[in-house]
């Protein structure tokens, strides 16, 4: 159960814990659960950081590594997202008595509450971030510029992104392969199937529109390290894949699009998952989340 750990130091902190909620007389069951979510977390982690992680790493993790392996967790039932949340308030409790931090402490990880991923970012930023990739000229870099538009543009997954097909894009949409193998067509700018045309000119065509140097599938945690790498060059460490789908939403909404529309741009399967990617004023949001449901 425990190999896929780096070394003993991390082994030794989750066996103590184990013994700890044996001794506070959690069921066998609970310390199973807790404990699954923290080989989950590292196994994250592992993927994220291409290394398989210590505990010094995981005291390490920034709140925005934090925030997108919460955000991988969206997709989950409500019990898991539940028990993730009780998992990460008893570790750090336990923790907390040899004086050992995380950094997700600073987050609010109440999956069921409507602010849960209140992400951080504004207009400047996201402005910030995309323009960074306006001088493009080699084909990384074109792949890179076509990647954050997109993301940007059409709210899709970074997943479905990068599972999206030359035979996928159309004139004035893509074809998109979601959750549950659902299809959804996205519709896309003209100046973002020019971005696509520019990148598409200067590569050797292979099946899936972002490749790495290896012509192979490009692959989340690269991307992810990529964001943290742009982010360190122009001082912007909020924004994140994930980011871009919460600020396609919110942005939409502002420009008066209504959140049934939102909803199946994005392919959430009902209106409450929609309404927790709007980072917008609460009350202003009620009142159009209310008028919609009338």
């Amino acid at each position: 159960m425990l190999d896929i750990f780096a070394n003993e130091c991390l082994c030794d902190n989750v066996l103590s814990f184990e013994l700890w909620l044996n001794f506070k007389g959690l069921s066998k069951n609970t310390i199973k659960g807790y404990v699954s979510d923290l080989n989950q977390s590292f196994s994250f982690f592992n993927k994220l950081f291409e290394k398989k992680v210590s505990l010094q790493d995981i005291v390490d993790c920034s709140v925005h590594d934090w925030r997108q392996f919460l955000s991988s967790y969206e997709k989950k039932s409500i019990k898991t997202q539940d028990r993730l949340v009780a998992t990460l308030r008893k570790w750090s409790e336990f923790n907390k008595k040899n004086n050992i931090e995380f950094s997700f402490g600073k987050l609010n990880i109440s999956f069921n509450n409507s602010d849960t991923f209140q992400v951080n970012f504004n207009q400047e930023q996201i402005e910030k971030f995309l323009s960074y990739h306006d001088k493009a000229v080699t084909w990384q870099e074109l792949r890179n510029k076509a990647l954050v538009y997109l993301l940007y543009l059409t709210g899709v997954r970074i997943n479905e992104a990068l599972s999206l097909k030359w035979s996928d894009i159309f004139a004035q949409y893509i074809r998109i392969e979601g959750k549950g193998s659902k299809i959804r067509y996205v519709p896309i700018f003209q100046f973002l199937h020019i971005m696509l045309d520019e990148y598409k000119k200067n590569i050797n065509l292979y099946e899936y529109v972002f490749i790495n140097d290896s012509n192979k599938k490009w692959d989340a945690s690269c991307v992810a390290r990529y964001f943290r790498n742009v982010g360190v060059k122009i001082n912007v460490f909020t924004i994140t894949p994930h980011t871009l789908r919460h600020a396609c939403a919110t942005h939409l909404l502002k420009e008066g699009c209504n959140l049934r529309t939102i909803q199946a741009l994005l392919g959430h399967a009902n209106l409450e998952i929609t309404k927790k990617y709007i980072n917008y004023n609460h009350d202003d949001l009620k009142k159009i989340y209310n008028n919609i449901m009338k």
